[in-house]
């Protein structure tokens, strides 16, 4: 934890607790959400944003290395992270940090590399997609 000093820490509003539900007040005592202090949260930032470097350093020579050009690989997640963000760490919210996800699709010379689709998806539509890419036969009902 030796660099945690240069993560930042999430920064709720001034006005955020008053404006939750009173469900939502009652929740976040149980979860104990806002008994962290900035150092703890910071640490925590600090493993996590480790982790995702390791996968990055780890999924990139995988990727070149071991497939090949006749293999499309796609890397995804079930939910995103909160990773303290509204001073939570789960996926038990409709935030941003829990439902954005990471979806990536690499195909060396079949599929355009570093381009970045905005609209929203879900990983519903990797099954579709795979169809048209024709990937997988459709299913017949």
């Amino acid at each position: 934890y030796k660099r945690q000093e240069l993560v930042d820490r999430p920064l709720l509003p001034a006005d955020y607790h008053q404006s939750l539900h009173p469900f939502m007040k009652i929740w976040r005592a149980i979860r104990k959400v806002d008994e962290l202090v900035d150092e703890e949260v910071r640490i925590a930032r600090a493993v996590y944003y480790g982790l995702v470097t390791l996968m990055d350093q780890l999924i990139g020579p995988l990727v070149q290395t071991h497939f090949g050009e006749n293999t499309l690989v796609i890397y995804t997640s079930d939910h995103g992270e909160m990773a303290g963000e509204h001073r939570m760490w789960w996926k038990s919210s409709f935030y941003q940090s829990s439902v954005g996800i990471p979806l990536i699709f690499s195909w060396p010379g079949r599929l355009a590399e570093g381009l970045t689709i905005h609209q929203v998806t879900s990983l519903l539509d990797v099954g579709s997609t795979l169809v048209e890419m024709r990937m997988v036969p459709p299913c017949k009902m």
